[in-house]
């Protein structure tokens, strides 16, 4: 004869159950090189590496991100998966949502520049050869 488990959860006073806490899965989206829109610039691309190297370092789900800059959380997963590159009105939103200026962002985001540039630079040599 089969035995119910007790639950982990404590009975709120109310006699319920406590909710399970959800748990939290953080995406990050795995892009190759030659995946996504063809024609984003390297400053495009570094944007988007700085979105998510913030979200992740924070822990936000694109979700959060979404909610605080005033997007559609399907517009920050399309810049993320590279379907569209962001535009100057959602740059501007996602700074913000971070606490930040564009430019700060901007500046922060050209760390990206040295290794994309490599990479874009590859990538074209490997087209033309």
């Amino acid at each position: 004869m089969k035995t119910k488990s007790s639950s982990p959860t404590e009975p709120e006073p109310n006699g319920r159950k406590a909710p399970k806490p959800r748990k939290h899965r953080l995406r990050v989206p795995e892009v190759k090189a030659g995946e996504g829109i063809v024609g984003l610039l390297p400053e495009e691309e570094a944007f988007i590496q700085e979105e998510i190297a913030l979200r992740t370092e924070l822990g936000w789900s694109q979700a959060k991100v979404a909610k605080l800059s005033g997007l559609d959380r399907a517009t920050v997963q399309h810049y993320e998966h590279r379907r569209r590159g962001p535009s100057l009105r959602a740059a501007i939103l996602i700074s913000r949502a971070f606490g930040r200026k564009l430019e700060d962002y901007q500046r922060q985001a050209r760390r990206w520049l040295p290794t994309l540039q490599l990479l874009f630079g590859s990538l074209v040599l490997t087209a033309v050869a």
